[in-house]
């Protein structure tokens, strides 16, 4: 969610997300954080908890070999997946992926050597290997191969940069094949759905829609007030810094209610300075029960999503469900998913970047809308927690792995 930051509990919490992109253990797994410091995070959290406590294996692969030629790493990542398959648990085999391109090894420059490119071939066939086995082995104990994929980052124009990566027609066959492999794929909305269908030619009965969620929160008490009205903004602020500090200022302006902002995540060290101004506060990173009870106690959430970042049309954001749960409208921009789920559900707005301002002002200033919306939210709130999410995805799992 962005603005949270915890240690997690429990004797794997050491294990931490791969980030470095020349990591070979990316090509098959990631490993259960130590932290939940974003949404992307919580997700793997949440997912490998619940997979466990059903009695599954996600598979958890980035501490091998550190520091380990990238060969050596294949080969041991191979090893460790091939132990697991014969003689783990007789549970589901769920392999997450922070995201598509699942093989994130990069070469250093557009122009490699053949020293530089053979490693990475060596890393790619044996990934490849790897999934064939993985399909054979869980085909002979009987066991479900669940295929998670949290993102799409190739859709952000310049994340990553396909032109150095190692092989993007390896890539691409590594993905055909795992898709292929997998009795079903876990992606986030049907939009991100839709993408690999296109791309990969994968059968779109296979996919199980597991929206990004929250911890299960009770209800919050919301009071009608005659205080400032309370905006918030909960996620990271590395990014959409300009489109943030326009709306806020337009309502600062504007506004014909008096008002607050408070913003909550890493990255806003911008936020004062920019505004100098007694009504905009920036809390950094702070714990998700502070999260919530900030979020709760605020009138509406914010969300900086526009139709013309292609990035953002796949995304369920986690504090689309954190404000869901919290029950506070939303303003939001026009991408595509939240715009369709926002407007399905009635829980807010989503305009164009350039209607944007002036809809947060209009939002603010209409408590009789606001609450609304705020009813709408608490009779959807439920179907966004984690348990609710992961019920579901493991009875729509089930039912396509009978058929």
């Amino acid at each position: 969610m962005g603005a949270v930051g915890h240690a997690r509990a429990g004797p794997r919490a050491h294990v931490r997300v791969a980030r470095n992109r020349d990591e070979l253990t990316t090509l098959i797994a990631v490993g259960r954080p130590a932290t939940v410091e974003d949404g992307g995070s919580a997700r793997l959290a949440a997912i490998a908890d619940a997979v466990e406590a059903a009695g599954g294996t996600v598979l958890d692969l980035v501490a091998v070999a550190p520091g380990r030629p990238l060969a050596i790493k294949a080969a041991t990542a191979l090893y460790v997946l091939l132990r697991e398959l014969v003689l783990g648990r007789n549970g589901t085999v769920h392999i997450e992926y922070p995201g598509f391109p699942s093989i994130g090894v990069y070469y250093r420059s557009p122009s490699p050597s053949p020293a530089e490119r053979l490693p990475r071939a060596v890393a790619y066939h044996l990934a490849t290997l790897a999934v064939a086995l993985i399909g054979a082995a869980c085909r002979a104990r009987r066991r479900r191969f669940v295929v998670g994929i949290g993102d799409l980052p190739s859709m952000e124009l310049d994340l990553p940069d396909r032109g150095r990566m190692a092989s993007r027609r390896l890539t691409e066959r590594y993905e055909r094949r795992l898709l292929a492999t997998a009795d079903a794929v876990w992606v986030v909305t049907p939009e991100e759905r839709d993408v690999l269908v296109r791309a990969y030619g994968a059968d779109p009965s296979l996919f199980v829609i597991v929206p990004n969620g929250n911890p299960r929160v009770p209800l919050p008490v919301r009071a009608s007030h005659d205080g400032p009205v309370q905006v918030v903004y909960a996620g990271s602020l590395y990014r959409d810094r300009d489109n943030l500090v326009e709306a806020i200022q337009a309502a600062l302006d504007q506004a014909r209610r008096p008002l607050t902002v408070t913003l909550a995540g890493p990255g806003g060290e911008w936020v004062e300075p920019t505004f100098a101004d007694h009504r905009v506060r920036w809390l950094g990173t702070i714990s998700q029960r502070e999260c919530f009870d900030l979020v709760s106690a605020s009138d509406v959430g914010i969300l900086v999503y526009f139709d013309d970042e292609p990035y953002y049309a796949i995304a369920h954001p986690t504090k689309l469900s954190l404000y869901l749960a919290a029950t506070i409208p939303i303003a939001s921009g026009n991408a595509r998913y939240i715009e369709r789920f926002v407007r399905e559900h009635g829980v807010g707005v989503a305009v164009p970047r350039s209607a944007f301002p002036a809809a947060l002002v209009r939002l603010i200033d209409d408590a009789g809308r606001r609450r609304e919306m705020s009813e709408r939210a608490a009779a959807i709130r439920d179907d966004f927690f984690w348990d609710a999410i992961l019920q579901k995805a493991f009875a729509d799992t089930r039912a396509i792995t009978r058929r």
